[in-house]
């Protein structure tokens, strides 16, 4: 029989729905708080997303697949901050109620993409595409036990890629939500600058995902995972190292004389 994903991808999609609905009404700090735990909820559907596409990829597809799945996301990164670029000089009533600003758009246009999301799921996703990849693992597969669960589980390198898993996790939401209050308390930077510091950074990390697909295959997963932890303990070392001596900066101004862009720095 077949595992039926579909369901639970489009209830995942309707969670992330009604979370960005509450971002964009926002009348108080639980109301946002509510929102992000209901947005969260929504997020988990991307494990399952990646334990299907574990299920229906042989060994060798598996990591350029995922790289690819995860890539994307890192797409989305690129371009959305982009969308502050109109969404900033939004200032209307929404139904003569809701007033949408450049603090309640995002969430309104969020809300719009996921509602889109729901619909092509809807229509274009199958889950009997993956029929025969399943077929095939099923015939194979056999009922085991507690004690077989365990030791095939309780491993050490199970909870050592489960502690990379959350390490990697927890500095990457770390850096998502305090670089904009650290950006606006050193630099004086508004949504417009830090806008344009997302997309720099998403497009370096879809540079880093073409570089992780090509390597994908001449090394084994041992070593690209490797050299990924090696990466981010040496930008850990550098923020350590960097940090404790950045001075705040009272204003950033950017002038233009004679074709040339200069960065003026007043400290």
């Amino acid at each position: 029989e077949i595992n039926r994903t579909k369901p639970f991808y489009l209830i995942a999609i309707l969670f992330s729905i009604i979370g960005h609905i509450l971002y964009f009404i926002g009348i108080n700090k639980f109301v946002i708080l509510l929102a992000r735990a209901v947005s969260g909820i929504g997020l988990g559907c991307s494990t399952v997303v990646l334990a299907s596409i574990a299920r229906t990829t042989s060994d060798q597809q598996r990591t350029s697949v995922i790289s690819l799945v995860m890539a994307s996301r890192q797409i989305g990164l690129m371009f959305g901050p982009a969308f502050n670029l109109f969404l900033r000089k939004s200032y209307f009533l929404l139904f003569n109620t809701f007033l949408v600003d450049r603090k309640s758009s995002p969430g309104l246009f969020m809300s719009f993409l996921w509602l889109i999301c729901l619909i092509i799921v809807f229509i274009f996703y199958n889950d009997n595409a993956t029929k025969k990849r399943q077929i095939s693992e099923s015939e194979a597969n056999i009922k085991l036990s507690f004690e077989d669960y365990k030791k095939e589980f309780l491993r050490l390198e199970i909870f050592i890629l489960l502690a990379i898993t959350f390490f990697t996790y927890f500095n990457q939401t770390s850096l998502e939500t305090m670089v904009i209050p650290f950006t606006e308390l050193m630099f004086g930077w508004n949504e417009l600058h830090n806008s344009i510091l997302f997309c720099i950074g998403g497009c370096i990390i879809i540079i880093s995902y073409i570089i992780i697909r090509l390597l994908t295959t001449k090394l084994n997963d041992r070593v690209i995972l490797l050299m990924g932890i090696t990466s981010i303990f040496l930008g850990l070392v550098i923020a350590c190292a960097c940090l404790p001596f950045a001075k705040q900066l009272k204003s950033v101004q950017i002038t233009s004389y004679k074709s040339k862009v200069y960065f003026g720095f007043n400290p």
